[in-house]
């Protein structure tokens, strides 16, 4: 049974780590495709 139990804390800690991963990237996806309509908007002026 403590195995079991550390199997499911370690695979928490990777869920976790993912969704950590997961979010800063999408966070950096986001913020890259609003600099690029920013430069596209001042081009166009």
């Amino acid at each position: 049974l403590k195995s079991l139990e550390e199997d499911a804390v370690r695979a928490q800690m990777v869920i976790m780590k993912a969704q950590e991963l997961a979010r800063s990237e999408s966070a950096e996806d986001v913020d890259g495709h609003l600099e690029g309509e920013l430069n596209h908007s001042t081009k166009l002026t």
